[in-house]
C-alpha cells in the first residue's frame, strides 16, 4: 500500500493518502487475488506500483529495479513493463529529453525481447512446451480461432472477421469487470485517460478471449491490470482539482469522505459474496475430521489428495492433487493423461 499512500500524499495531501490507502487495502479485486490459490502473478501488483511511483517521479535508479522484478515474475509480465515504459514516455513527454526517450524506448524493446527469449527457455531445460498449461488453456481463444495468447496476433490477421465475435463474447461480463475495477474509486481514472496505456496489455489479452477467468475479479488474473487503477484515480482527481480552482480544501475533503464511503460500499458488496466463496470461511465438522486424518500421515509419505486438502500437505516433495473436473473441462483430459 505504500506507493498508493505516497502518491496520494504527494499530489492530494495527507487526508487523501489515508482515503486512497484504505480503499486500496479493502479493494475487492485485491482481496480476490489474496483469497485465490497462490500464483506468482500476485507479486506483479506490488512491483508495478513501486515502478509506477518512482517512474512518475523520474527516479529511474529506483524504478528500473522494480521493472526487472516484474519481469522475473512471469514471461508475459514483460508486456506490462513495456506498457509502463510507453506510458512514462507519454506522461513525461520524454521525446523532449533525448536521454529519457532513449532509456524508456530501450526498456520497452528489451522487455519484449526478454519475453520472447524467456518463453523458449523451458525447452533448453528439457521441459515440454506443449505440456499441462498449453492443454489447459487451449480453448481460451477458440472463438477467435487461436490455440494460445501467442497465436492471437496471427489469428487477428488471418481472421479479422472474428474480432467482433470474440470481443462481443460475454461482453456484459467484460464491461462489469472494468466497472468492478474502477467503481471503487468512483470512476476517477476516466479523468486520466493516458493511464489506460498501463491497462492495454491485459485488456488486449483478456477481451478477445472466451475464458471467463480472464475478466473476473475473483482470481489471480486481475494482477495483470489493477496496478493502473489507483495511480490513474489519484492523478485524475489531481487533474480535476487543477482545472477547477474554485474547489476549496473543505469541498475536497467532503468529496474524499464520500469517496471513502463509496469504496467501502463496493468492498462490502463485492469482496466476499457467498455465490463465489460459499462456506469457505466456516470451519466445518468435515474440516476438523480432515485435520485429524492429516495428523496421522507419516512425515515423508507421498500423498495424493483433492485440491482443497492439498495446501495442507504441499510442503511435501511427493504431494499431488487431482483438480476437480467440474472446475474446467480441460482438467478431466489432463487427469486422464
Amino acid at each position: 500500500g505504500l506507493p498508493v499512500y505516497w502518491l496520494a500524499k504527494k499530489n492530494l495531501g495527507l487526508f487523501a493518502a489515508f482515503v486512497f490507502l484504505t480503499i486500496y487495502l479493502t479493494y475487492p479485486p485485491l482481496i480476490g487475488i489474496n483469497l485465490n490459490d497462490f500464483h506468482n502473478e500476485s507479486f506483479i501488483v506490488t512491483f508495478m506500483l513501486y515502478a509506477i511511483y518512482f517512474g512518475l517521479d523520474k527516479r529511474w535508479k529506483q524504478a528500473i529495479p522494480f521493472m526487472v522484478l516484474t519481469l522475473f515474475v512471469i514471461e508475459e509480465a514483460a508486456l506490462l513493463v513495456a506498457g509502463l515504459a510507453i506510458f512514462l514516455l507519454v506522461y513525461h513527454r520524454a521525446w523532449r529529453v533525448r536521454k529519457n526517450a532513449i532509456l524508456l524506448s530501450l526498456v520497452a524493446l528489451l522487455s519484449v525481447a526478454y519475453m520472447l527469449i524467456a518463453i523458449r527457455m523451458p525447452v533448453f531445460f528439457g521441459l515440454d512446451p506443449n505440456g499441462f498449461t498449453v492443454i489447459l488453456n487451449a480453448e481460451n481463444y477458440s472463438v477467435l480461432g487461436a490455440s494460445s495468447v501467442l497465436g492471437v496476433p496471427t489469428a487477428l490477421i488471418h481472421s479479422p472477421q472474428l474480432i467482433a465475435q470474440a470481443l462481443s463474447y460475454q461482453f456484459p461480463n467484460k464491461l462489469s469487470f472494468m466497472a468492478a475495477l474502477v467503481g471503487p474509486v468512483a470512476f476517477l481514472p476516466i479523468f486520466f485517460p493516458e493511464g489506460l496505456i498501463l491497462a492495454i496489455p491485459w485488456i488486449g489479452t483478456a477481451f478477445p478471449s472466451n475464458y471467463a477467468g480472464y475478466y473476473t475479479i475473483y482470481g489471480f488474473h486481475p494482477s495483470f491490470i489493477i496496478f493502473f487503477v489507483f495511480p490513474s484515480a489519484i492523478l485524475g482527481l489531481k487533474r480535476i482539482r487543477l482545472k477547477s480552482p474554485k474547489i476549496t480544501n473543505r469541498t475536497m475533503k467532503r468529496y474524499l469522505g464520500v469517496l471513502l464511503i463509496v469504496g467501502l460500499l463496493f468492498s462490502y458488496a463485492e469482496a466476499f459474496p457467498p455465490s463465489v466463496y460459499g462456506s469457505s470461511f466456516i470451519v466445518s465438522r468435515q474440516n476438523l475430521a480432515e485435520n485429524e486424518v492429516l495428523a496421522l500421515l507419516p512425515t515423508n509419505d507421498s500423498v495424493l489428495t483433492t485440491s482443497d486438502i492439498f495446501p495442507h500437505v504441499a510442503n511435501r516433495l511427493d504431494a499431488y492433487t487431482v483438480p476437480p473436473a467440474t472446475l474446467r473441462a480441460d482438467y478431466a483430459t489432463t487427469d486422464q493423461q
